[in-house]
Protein backbone atom coordinates (compact mmCIF):
# COMPACT_ATOMS: atom_id res chain seq x y z
CA UNK A 1 0.00 0.00 0.00
CA UNK A 2 1.21 3.41 -0.92
CA UNK A 3 0.41 6.42 1.52
CA UNK A 4 -0.25 9.75 0.08
CA UNK A 5 -1.70 13.14 1.59
CA UNK A 6 -4.94 12.31 -0.70
CA UNK A 7 -5.40 8.82 0.36
CA UNK A 8 -3.71 5.16 0.39
CA UNK A 9 -3.44 3.38 -2.67
CA UNK A 10 -2.94 -0.23 -4.04
CA UNK A 11 -2.71 -1.16 -7.67
CA UNK A 12 -6.09 -1.82 -7.36
CA UNK A 13 -7.80 1.17 -6.08
CA UNK A 14 -5.30 3.96 -7.56
CA UNK A 15 -6.50 2.24 -11.34
CA UNK A 16 -10.07 2.88 -10.44
CA UNK A 17 -9.55 6.48 -8.82
CA UNK A 18 -7.84 7.86 -11.63
CA UNK A 19 -10.56 6.71 -14.24
CA UNK A 20 -12.63 8.57 -12.01
CA UNK A 21 -10.30 11.60 -12.13
CA UNK A 22 -9.62 11.13 -15.78
CA UNK A 23 -13.29 11.30 -16.19
CA UNK A 24 -13.80 14.50 -14.55
CA UNK A 25 -10.54 16.12 -16.05
CA UNK A 26 -11.62 15.45 -19.23
CA UNK A 27 -15.11 14.82 -19.08
CA UNK A 28 -16.78 13.79 -22.04
CA UNK A 29 -13.81 12.83 -24.02
CA UNK A 30 -12.17 10.29 -21.78
CA UNK A 31 -13.31 6.77 -22.02
CA UNK A 32 -12.18 4.12 -19.79
CA UNK A 33 -10.35 0.73 -21.94
CA UNK A 34 -12.89 -2.72 -20.70
CA UNK A 35 -10.36 -5.31 -18.70
CA UNK A 36 -10.80 -7.54 -21.34
CA UNK A 37 -9.19 -4.88 -23.73
CA UNK A 38 -6.65 -3.53 -21.56
CA UNK A 39 -4.51 -6.56 -20.54
CA UNK A 40 -3.87 -7.17 -24.28
CA UNK A 41 -3.31 -3.53 -25.23
CA UNK A 42 -1.69 -1.92 -22.06
CA UNK A 43 -4.22 0.77 -21.97
CA UNK A 44 -6.37 1.85 -19.53
CA UNK A 45 -8.01 4.97 -21.06
CA UNK A 46 -7.89 7.26 -24.04
CA UNK A 47 -9.07 11.02 -24.42
CA UNK A 48 -8.73 11.98 -27.81
CA UNK A 49 -4.71 10.92 -29.29
CA UNK A 50 -3.78 10.79 -25.52
CA UNK A 51 -3.64 7.12 -23.98
CA UNK A 52 -3.06 6.49 -20.51
CA UNK A 53 -1.84 3.82 -18.26
CA UNK A 54 -2.02 3.49 -14.30
CA UNK A 55 0.67 1.62 -12.08
CA UNK A 56 0.99 1.52 -8.39
CA UNK A 57 3.20 -0.73 -6.77
CA UNK A 58 1.95 -2.65 -3.81
CA UNK A 59 4.65 -1.63 -1.59
CA UNK A 60 6.90 1.51 -0.73
CA UNK A 61 10.32 0.64 -2.66
CA UNK A 62 13.69 2.66 -2.45
CA UNK A 63 14.39 5.22 -5.61
CA UNK A 64 16.21 2.52 -7.09
CA UNK A 65 13.99 -0.17 -6.89
CA UNK A 66 11.15 2.39 -7.69
CA UNK A 67 13.25 3.12 -10.92
CA UNK A 68 13.53 -0.74 -11.46
CA UNK A 69 9.88 -1.57 -11.40
CA UNK A 70 8.85 1.57 -13.55
CA UNK A 71 11.25 1.18 -15.93
CA UNK A 72 9.76 -2.71 -16.63
CA UNK A 73 6.51 -1.29 -16.89
CA UNK A 74 7.13 1.66 -19.28
CA UNK A 75 9.35 -1.31 -21.70
CA UNK A 76 6.48 -3.95 -21.36
CA UNK A 77 3.25 -1.30 -21.78
CA UNK A 78 5.22 0.52 -25.10
CA UNK A 79 6.02 -3.20 -26.41
CA UNK A 80 2.29 -3.79 -26.64
CA UNK A 81 1.66 -0.66 -28.87
CA UNK A 82 3.83 -2.58 -31.34
CA UNK A 83 2.52 -6.14 -30.89
CA UNK A 84 -1.19 -5.46 -30.82
CA UNK A 85 -0.67 -2.27 -33.41
CA UNK A 86 -3.79 -3.72 -35.17
CA UNK A 87 -5.97 -3.74 -32.16
CA UNK A 88 -5.02 -0.51 -30.83
CA UNK A 89 -5.62 0.91 -34.64
CA UNK A 90 -9.64 -0.35 -34.27
CA UNK A 91 -9.80 0.92 -30.95
CA UNK A 92 -8.19 4.48 -31.49
CA UNK A 93 -9.99 4.65 -35.82
CA UNK A 94 -7.99 7.42 -37.60
CA UNK A 95 -6.80 9.13 -34.49
CA UNK A 96 -2.86 8.93 -34.41
CA UNK A 97 -1.63 8.17 -30.52
CA UNK A 98 0.22 11.94 -29.83
CA UNK A 99 0.77 11.08 -25.97
CA UNK A 100 1.39 7.76 -23.73
CA UNK A 101 1.27 8.78 -20.08
CA UNK A 102 2.23 6.48 -17.58
CA UNK A 103 0.10 7.97 -14.08
CA UNK A 104 1.65 6.41 -11.13
CA UNK A 105 1.70 7.71 -7.38
CA UNK A 106 5.96 9.00 -6.53
CA UNK A 107 8.01 9.39 -9.20
CA UNK A 108 11.40 9.71 -7.26
CA UNK A 109 14.47 9.14 -10.09
CA UNK A 110 15.15 11.20 -12.02
CA UNK A 111 16.52 8.19 -14.14
CA UNK A 112 13.05 7.13 -14.61
CA UNK A 113 12.26 10.20 -16.66
CA UNK A 114 15.58 9.91 -18.87
CA UNK A 115 14.44 6.11 -19.79
CA UNK A 116 11.31 7.98 -20.65
CA UNK A 117 12.73 10.13 -23.05
CA UNK A 118 15.10 7.35 -24.44
CA UNK A 119 11.84 5.14 -25.08
CA UNK A 120 10.01 8.41 -27.02
CA UNK A 121 12.81 9.02 -29.41
CA UNK A 122 12.95 4.93 -29.81
CA UNK A 123 9.25 4.67 -30.73
CA UNK A 124 9.45 7.86 -32.82
CA UNK A 125 11.77 5.80 -35.12
CA UNK A 126 9.71 2.77 -35.42
CA UNK A 127 7.42 4.67 -37.37
CA UNK A 128 4.53 2.61 -36.31
CA UNK A 129 0.82 4.04 -38.25
CA UNK A 130 -0.48 4.24 -34.74
CA UNK A 131 1.22 7.01 -33.64
CA UNK A 132 2.19 10.33 -34.21
CA UNK A 133 5.46 12.42 -35.77
CA UNK A 134 5.69 13.98 -32.33
CA UNK A 135 4.57 11.02 -30.18
CA UNK A 136 5.47 11.61 -26.13
CA UNK A 137 5.86 9.35 -23.59
CA UNK A 138 5.16 11.24 -20.57
CA UNK A 139 5.07 10.56 -16.60
CA UNK A 140 3.05 11.82 -14.40
CA UNK A 141 2.48 11.58 -10.45
CA UNK A 142 -0.07 12.26 -8.03
CA UNK A 143 -0.46 15.92 -8.50
CA UNK A 144 -1.67 15.58 -11.91
CA UNK A 145 -4.71 13.99 -10.62
CA UNK A 146 -4.44 15.82 -7.28
CA UNK A 147 -7.23 18.87 -7.70
CA UNK A 148 -9.47 15.70 -8.84
CA UNK A 149 -8.87 13.64 -6.58
CA UNK A 150 -9.74 16.62 -3.60
CA UNK A 151 -13.15 17.06 -5.17
CA UNK A 152 -14.24 13.14 -5.08
CA UNK A 153 -12.68 12.73 -1.60
CA UNK A 154 -14.55 15.84 -0.51
CA UNK A 155 -17.71 14.65 -2.61
CA UNK A 156 -17.43 11.39 -0.22
CA UNK A 157 -17.88 13.37 2.48
CA UNK A 158 -20.20 15.86 1.48
CA UNK A 159 -23.43 14.90 -0.12
CA UNK A 160 -23.99 16.58 -3.81
CA UNK A 161 -26.94 18.89 -3.47
CA UNK A 162 -26.71 20.92 -7.01
CA UNK A 163 -27.62 24.62 -7.26
CA UNK A 164 -31.38 24.96 -7.15
CA UNK A 165 -32.82 25.48 -10.73
CA UNK A 166 -35.23 27.84 -11.26
CA UNK A 167 -37.40 28.54 -14.11
CA UNK A 168 -39.04 32.25 -15.28
CA UNK A 169 -42.57 32.01 -16.33
CA UNK A 170 -41.83 33.66 -19.89
CA UNK A 171 -39.59 30.37 -20.09
CA UNK A 172 -42.01 27.81 -18.16
CA UNK A 173 -45.09 29.18 -21.18
CA UNK A 174 -42.64 28.88 -24.11
CA UNK A 175 -41.92 25.18 -23.32
CA UNK A 176 -45.08 24.54 -21.90
CA UNK A 177 -46.59 25.77 -25.54
CA UNK A 178 -44.37 24.59 -27.75
CA UNK A 179 -42.92 21.14 -26.39
CA UNK A 180 -44.91 17.92 -27.75
CA UNK A 181 -43.27 16.01 -25.07
CA UNK A 182 -44.47 18.45 -22.81
CA UNK A 183 -47.84 18.42 -24.29
CA UNK A 184 -47.90 14.36 -23.83
CA UNK A 185 -48.64 15.43 -19.99
CA UNK A 186 -51.65 17.27 -20.65
CA UNK A 187 -53.16 14.55 -22.97
CA UNK A 188 -52.54 11.94 -20.36
CA UNK A 189 -54.33 13.59 -17.49
CA UNK A 190 -57.00 14.96 -19.54
CA UNK A 191 -57.75 10.85 -20.07
CA UNK A 192 -57.66 10.41 -15.96
CA UNK A 193 -58.53 13.06 -13.85
CA UNK A 194 -62.28 14.21 -13.57
CA UNK A 195 -62.33 18.33 -13.61
CA UNK A 196 -60.30 20.77 -16.44
CA UNK A 197 -59.06 22.26 -12.80
CA UNK A 198 -57.10 19.25 -11.73
CA UNK A 199 -56.03 18.60 -15.06
CA UNK A 200 -54.65 22.16 -15.47
CA UNK A 201 -52.57 22.11 -11.77
CA UNK A 202 -51.60 18.08 -12.42
CA UNK A 203 -50.39 19.09 -15.83
CA UNK A 204 -48.15 22.61 -14.84
CA UNK A 205 -46.58 20.77 -11.64
CA UNK A 206 -45.49 17.50 -13.92
CA UNK A 207 -44.47 19.99 -16.42
CA UNK A 208 -42.08 22.11 -13.80
CA UNK A 209 -40.59 18.40 -12.28
CA UNK A 210 -39.98 18.05 -16.44
CA UNK A 211 -38.10 20.89 -17.15
CA UNK A 212 -36.48 21.36 -14.02
CA UNK A 213 -35.58 17.45 -14.37
CA UNK A 214 -33.67 18.22 -17.91
CA UNK A 215 -31.28 21.22 -16.10
CA UNK A 216 -30.78 19.31 -12.93
CA UNK A 217 -29.60 16.13 -15.35
CA UNK A 218 -27.40 18.60 -17.45
CA UNK A 219 -25.76 19.83 -14.55
CA UNK A 220 -25.20 16.51 -13.29
CA UNK A 221 -23.92 15.24 -16.73
CA UNK A 222 -20.95 18.57 -16.38
CA UNK A 223 -19.99 18.16 -13.02
CA UNK A 224 -20.72 14.53 -11.99
CA UNK A 225 -20.53 12.44 -15.39
CA UNK A 226 -19.82 8.81 -13.75
CA UNK A 227 -23.23 9.49 -11.00
CA UNK A 228 -25.04 10.93 -14.30
CA UNK A 229 -23.96 7.54 -16.16
CA UNK A 230 -25.34 5.47 -13.06
CA UNK A 231 -28.32 7.18 -12.98
CA UNK A 232 -28.77 6.57 -16.85
CA UNK A 233 -28.62 3.02 -16.17
CA UNK A 234 -31.14 3.15 -13.42
CA UNK A 235 -33.79 4.90 -15.38
CA UNK A 236 -32.85 2.19 -18.65
CA UNK A 237 -33.50 -0.60 -16.55
CA UNK A 238 -36.87 0.71 -14.96
CA UNK A 239 -38.05 2.07 -18.10
CA UNK A 240 -39.75 -1.06 -19.58
CA UNK A 241 -41.24 -2.16 -16.47
CA UNK A 242 -42.88 1.24 -16.18
CA UNK A 243 -44.37 0.66 -19.77
CA UNK A 244 -45.73 -2.72 -19.25
CA UNK A 245 -47.15 -1.93 -15.36
CA UNK A 246 -49.25 1.16 -16.82
CA UNK A 247 -51.14 -0.57 -19.37
CA UNK A 248 -51.70 -2.87 -17.26
CA UNK A 249 -53.28 -0.90 -14.28
CA UNK A 250 -55.59 1.47 -15.70
CA UNK A 251 -58.52 1.26 -13.51
CA UNK A 252 -55.83 2.53 -10.46
CA UNK A 253 -54.18 4.80 -12.57
CA UNK A 254 -53.62 7.21 -9.42
CA UNK A 255 -52.82 3.74 -7.23
CA UNK A 256 -49.95 2.91 -9.66
CA UNK A 257 -48.84 6.33 -10.29
CA UNK A 258 -48.48 6.90 -6.55
CA UNK A 259 -46.59 3.39 -6.20
CA UNK A 260 -44.41 4.19 -9.34
CA UNK A 261 -43.30 7.31 -7.58
CA UNK A 262 -42.45 5.10 -4.15
CA UNK A 263 -40.75 2.59 -6.39
CA UNK A 264 -38.37 5.05 -8.31
CA UNK A 265 -37.88 7.07 -5.13
CA UNK A 266 -36.55 3.58 -3.09
CA UNK A 267 -34.17 2.62 -6.26
CA UNK A 268 -33.06 6.28 -6.17
CA UNK A 269 -32.16 6.39 -2.47
CA UNK A 270 -31.01 2.42 -2.29
CA UNK A 271 -28.12 4.16 -5.38
CA UNK A 272 -27.55 7.68 -4.10
CA UNK A 273 -28.27 7.95 -0.81
CA UNK A 274 -24.57 8.43 -0.13
CA UNK A 275 -24.11 11.05 -2.67
CA UNK A 276 -26.53 12.58 -3.36
CA UNK A 277 -28.96 15.00 0.02
CA UNK A 278 -32.21 13.67 0.45
CA UNK A 279 -33.75 16.89 -1.56
CA UNK A 280 -31.79 16.46 -5.05
CA UNK A 281 -33.10 12.55 -4.87
CA UNK A 282 -36.62 13.78 -4.78
CA UNK A 283 -36.26 16.16 -7.88
CA UNK A 284 -34.84 13.42 -9.55
CA UNK A 285 -37.22 11.04 -9.00
CA UNK A 286 -39.60 13.65 -9.88
CA UNK A 287 -38.59 14.53 -12.71
CA UNK A 288 -37.73 10.68 -13.79
CA UNK A 289 -41.85 10.20 -13.45
CA UNK A 290 -42.01 13.66 -15.40
CA UNK A 291 -39.95 12.32 -18.62
CA UNK A 292 -41.71 9.25 -18.96
CA UNK A 293 -45.32 10.82 -19.11
CA UNK A 294 -43.50 13.51 -21.54
CA UNK A 295 -41.77 10.95 -23.32
CA UNK A 296 -44.80 7.83 -23.43
CA UNK A 297 -43.45 4.61 -21.41
CA UNK A 298 -46.04 5.71 -18.60
CA UNK A 299 -49.38 6.48 -19.93
CA UNK A 300 -53.36 5.58 -19.39
CA UNK A 301 -55.30 4.26 -21.45
CA UNK A 302 -59.16 4.95 -19.97
CA UNK A 303 -60.77 8.43 -20.67
CA UNK A 304 -62.67 9.58 -17.34
CA UNK A 305 -62.94 12.78 -18.47
CA UNK A 306 -65.96 15.15 -18.11
CA UNK A 307 -65.90 18.13 -19.07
Amino acid sequence: MIKTEYGNFTSGNWEEEVSKCLNKKYKTSFKSIPANNKGDYGIDGISNAEVFQCYCPEIEYTPNDMHERLRGKIRGDLNKLVLYEAGIKNLMGDQKISKWILITPCINNKKTFEYATKKQTEYRLKNLDILSNDFEVILKDINFVAPELQSINKMSQEKINLLNVEISDEKFDEIKNNNEMVKNIYRKFSKVLHSEKLIKEFTEKYIDYYVKGILTLNQLNLEYPNLYNEYCELKNSNEDLVEEGSGLNNDNYDVFLHNTHKEILKDLQNTFSKSFNPKLIRELSNGLISSWLAECPLDFNIVVCNE
